[in-house]
């Protein structure tokens, strides 16, 4: 099925053609067990009437769906976009203030919160929402997607159902999923790689396996459910796989890898392919609507990074580079709207270049012999544990909660590779276990830092005036600060 033919079915409610009466995916939710293609219709037919009560009055609804559960968000997002609306999922774990921010944002109608009974349309009561002012999001379906902004403001993206919905069909061919491929949900609805992971398999006719809870978020009950039933595919970023070889797992040569989020380290990259059937790289941040790139592992890689390969249709790419000669990748083809209600934001990152609206990623990038190449990023964004994080929204975050401005966020890699978020503060009067309970009114659980670290004078700036994040980092690994109990 097509991409434009599943949009069809899905805005328009028929599920019957969507999923298909005998074939069709397979949906199997732990511990409830496999769910019926006619199960999975009569609950989202009963969940859209949920919907519908609420939001009837409001013409292209802003349903915000608060949930952990990939199951139950998949449920909403179906039922929302049957009716023409816009879902916008978050954390449960995000801070009141942040949590409040984000609904403003995106004008939120009405917010549906699941934690139990997912498969009970009773479960899925959504609560309105007084006072709301929609902001301009056209009149077609989709999805606002929050990312992390520099100014301690969370940028919500906004893309259309009909850019993802070609985005899911065109993976999906494009990496050979078919009906009889299998794929669990392992990643957060607030992160968007999940969607790839709920409806790649409903759309392509393949298993949808939702484990249960403890297998998404301990990585041992991850590793001991793997071995029990592996599935053909496994999606994860670099830091998930790199924590589940360091307990012993590796894929089978019937599992295909999808490496997602965040660089994916050569010597990761080896480690995997020794065993799997095959290695994938993706690459695409939210703006380009989930994945615009992507590499199949062919070679042995030595260090550094694994290419991004070649873009994945409709994508399309340029490469610009500055006085110094390092290449901003800009990408297009297939993109979000923009940033919601932030127009400056949107014309800043979106621009035309002969002719053809592009985003400007912020990525540096060279052209190999492997296609796209990934060398760095040219400002303080940066990739921890998968999620793309703003150091300037981590920071305004800490001057909040410290009163000072004194603070800086870096990124710092550990000695297996891994990229740990920490904290650096100037002078001698902070309490790391204080800010650790004061940052987390603030921040959601993966903008935290592992580790607060003390320096004993003013932290280094560039001749500019701004904060040298380099120095930070070299005076971090000479060892010149206190370091906070990391826990």
């Amino acid at each position: 099925m097509t991409g434009r033919d599943w949009l069809s079915a899905v805005t328009s409610g028929s599920w019957s053609e969507a999923f298909g009466d005998r074939s069709g995916p397979r949906v199997t939710l732990e511990p409830e067990g496999p769910l019926a293609p006619g199960e999975l219709r009569s609950l989202l037919s009963r969940v859209g009437d949920e919907l519908n009560a609420v939001t009837s009055d409001v013409s292209g609804a802003v349903i915000a769906v608060e949930t952990s559960d990939p199951f139950a968000n998949l449920v909403v997002s179906l039922s929302a976009w049957s009716l023409g609306a816009i879902v916008v999922p978050i954390d449960p774990a995000t801070p009141p203030q942040r949590r409040e921010q984000m609904l403003r944002t995106a004008g939120a109608n009405a917010v549906v919160a699941v934690d139990r009974d997912r498969t009970n349309a009773e479960a899925y009561r959504p609560s309105r929402l007084a006072d709301t002012e929609r902001p301009d999001l056209g009149d077609q379906p989709g999805y606002v997607m929050f990312t992390s902004g520099s100014t301690g403001v969370p940028k919500g993206v906004h893309v259309r159902l009909d850019n993802l919905c070609t985005r899911i069909a065109t993976f999906a061919e494009y990496l050979e999923f078919t009906e009889r491929d299998s794929i669990p949900s392992l990643s957060s609805p607030s992160f968007d790689i999940s969607w790839v992971e709920t409806l790649v398999p409903l759309l392509a006719g393949g298993e949808a396996r939702f484990p249960r809870r403890t297998a998404r978020t301990n990585v041992g009950a991850l590793v001991r459910w793997l071995a029990a039933q592996p599935p053909t595919v496994i999606q994860a970023t670099p830091t998930m796989f790199g924590l589940m070889a360091s307990l012993g797992w590796s894929p089978s040569a019937a599992t295909s890898v999808w490496s997602a989020g965040e660089a994916l380290p050569g010597r990761l990259a080896n480690e995997l392919a020794a065993t799997a059937g095959a290695v994938w790289n993706h690459y695409g941040p939210t703006e380009a609507v989930i994945y615009a790139t992507t590499w199949r592992y062919t070679h042995t890689l030595g260090e550094g990074s694994a290419p991004t390969g070649q873009p994945i249709a409709p994508s399309t790419y340029r490469i610009e580079r500055d006085e110094h000669g390092d290449g901003e990748l800009l990408l297009g083809g297939l993109l979000a709207e923009g940033y919601v209600g932030n127009r400056s934001a949107t014309d800043e990152a979106f621009v035309l270049r002969d002719g053809v609206r592009m985003y400007r990623t912020g990525d540096v990038f060279e052209e190999g012999p492997d296609g796209l190449a990934f060398l760095g990023r040219r400002d303080s964004q940066v990739k921890v544990r998968g999620v793309r994080i703003e150091l300037g929204d981590v920071e305004a975050a800490l001057r909040r909660v410290t009163g000072s401005h004194q603070v800086a966020a870096v990124a710092v890699p550990d000695r297996a590779g891994t990229v740990n978020l920490v904290a650096v503060l100037a002078g001698d009067h902070h309490d790391p276990d204080d800010l650790r309970r004061r940052i987390a009114d603030e921040l959601p659980p993966l903008y935290r830092p592992s580790r607060y670290v003390v320096l004993g004078e003013d932290l280094p700036r560039t001749v500019s005036g701004k904060l040298d994040r380099a120095t930070v980092v070299r005076l971090l690994r000479d060892g010149a600060a206190t370091a906070g109990d990391p826990r």
